[in-house]
């Protein structure tokens, strides 16, 4: 009699993104006496792949990053897709599992729509707003998302703007759920006290890939604002991706290149979050924001451009919800600059909102999802 459930987790690949970093968050959790774990990467690279623990099978389709071709021929759908479903069938075989989950939107989706018979339970995770930011467009039409996602024992929502937004572009079906990613505090705490960061003046800090969705072009017309009111002050950009070039070039043409500091991807983030006074957030669409989380655990006031996942966590207490206009940010950084108490009062409601992350409910949630259907 088999004791453990074998369960298979596809994903896209171990980019510097939030997803796949609770992805390893997950991996971490998972009871290994009572489950064996597969993990199947579309593509075998990325900064989190280092950190999948030793006790889960990792099978790569490719052991690579996309390359130049993959990239100019994303939108052919007529010859990727078949290549990447004999790709999978090929790397597994005749195996089948107990649960297979697609652990992200667009490509894992797609994957996992091909190999639905071979599990009893399948459950899909949807990580961002599908409504305004379709970011996968290329692979599939709204008809075929619909047609796979209709086919999962579950789809899983990182918040309820999330579900909002995938009802508003996919459909209201009856198999949703909303779970929050798990955000451990306990662990970022130690891991922000493994080594020290300068801080000589007011920093802001912002932590998210270096794409057009994540809008940092904002923060960087803010400091030039916040540079010619004559405010002392740095900004630190950590991640990496295709705009750091642009972006550089846009500090330099604002003469704001020497306060903006660009760290790219660091494996671990949290003793710069420490070191900063605030933690700015400029995106044009967020499901959950897991950077944002993260800041709120070191007691770090936030500012978030008003999308879904932040308005959710945020309320009307923890942070301050801005437009997009760089100047109505600067003006609310600057309030921040220059009043302490007002500093004081939001480094507070962040503390008392980071008690409230229980990751062992989440992961429960997580697996009751499976347990009930199997």
């Amino acid at each position: 009699m088999k004791n453990k459930k074998d369960i298979l987790i596809l994903m896209a690949s171990f980019a510097g993104g939030g997803a796949e970093k609770v992805m390893i968050d997950l991996l971490r959790r998972f009871d290994v006496s009572r489950y064996n774990i597969t993990v199947a990467v579309l593509w075998g690279y990325g900064p989190h792949l280092a950190s999948v623990p030793d006790d889960v099978e990792l099978i790569m389709l490719y052991n690579r990053a996309p390359n130049f071709f993959d990239n100019k021929t994303r939108s052919w759908r007529f010859l990727h897709n078949p290549l990447w479903r004999h790709r999978l069938l090929k790397a597994l075989g005749d195996r089948h599992f107990d649960v297979t989950i697609s652990f992200m939107e667009g490509q894992t989706a797609l994957l996992h729509s091909y190999i639905m018979d071979r599990a009893r339970v399948n459950i899909s995770w949807i990580h961002s707003d599908i409504y305004n930011c379709w970011w996968y467009r290329f692979l599939m039409t709204r008809k075929q998302e619909r047609a796979i996602y209709s086919r999962m024992d579950a789809v899983v929502c990182v918040s309820e703007g999330v579900r909002a937004a995938f009802r508003k572009a996919v459909d209201d079906l009856d198999n949703l759920h909303v779970i929050y990613n798990i955000i451990d505090r306990d662990y970022i705490i130690r891991k922000a006290d493994e080594f020290s960061v300068s801080h000589d003046c007011f920093t802001i800090i912002n932590m998210a890939r270096l794409q057009p969705e994540k809008c940092q072009h904002r923060i960087i017309r803010v400091a030039s604002i916040l540079k010619k009111k004559g405010l002392e002050f740095k900004v630190r950009l950590l991640g990496a991706g295709k705009l750091e070039a642009e972006l550089k070039q846009l500090a330099d043409s604002l003469d704001i290149a020497d306060r903006v500091e660009f760290l790219g991807f660091q494996p671990n983030p949290y003793p710069y979050i420490k070191s900063s006074d605030i933690f700015l957030l400029t995106s044009d669409a967020e499901g959950f924001s897991l950077a944002l989380c993260e800041a709120i655990c070191l007691d770090k006031p936030v500012i978030s451009t008003r999308t879904a996942g932040p308005m959710e966590l945020l309320g009307e207490h923890t942070g301050v919800l801005t437009g997009n206009d760089p100047a109505e940010i600067a003006a609310v950084l600057e309030e921040f600059m220059t009043d302490k108490e007002r500093m004081q009062h939001y480094c507070r409601q962040s503390h008392m909102k980071a008690e409230t992350f229980a990751p062992e409910d989440v992961m429960r949630r997580i697996e009751k999802l499976w347990e009930e259907r199997l």
